[in-house]
């Protein structure tokens, strides 16, 4: 019947308009993600060139906020994790 076919139709339309709205969330948390790797990129860029300026405290700051823990070796080997993932997240 006609309703069968209209009723078909819209359950189609709503479904592709919830296809679009994920389409768009993801494409929106992807320009998010982006967005906040630049920003810490260009922190890490601009650090080398800044860090001379810095107080103590706006170096330490800095430290706890991108660096996640440092592991030094009994062969004198360091390893330093950064929390990017962690701040990417929050920032």
């Amino acid at each position: 019947s006609d309703d069968d076919v209209l009723e078909e139709k819209i359950l189609n339309s709503r479904k592709r308009i919830n296809e679009l709205q994920a389409m768009l969330e993801s494409e929106n948390a992807q320009a998010e993600i982006n967005r906040k790797i630049g920003k810490a990129q260009n922190i890490l860029r601009n650090l080398k060139d800044t860090w001379n300026m810095m107080s103590q405290k706006e170096k330490q700051t800095v430290c706890q906020e991108l660096i996640d823990r440092v592991i030094i070796y009994k062969n004198g080997n360091v390893d330093v994790h950064l929390k990017l993932k962690s701040y990417l997240i929050n920032k």
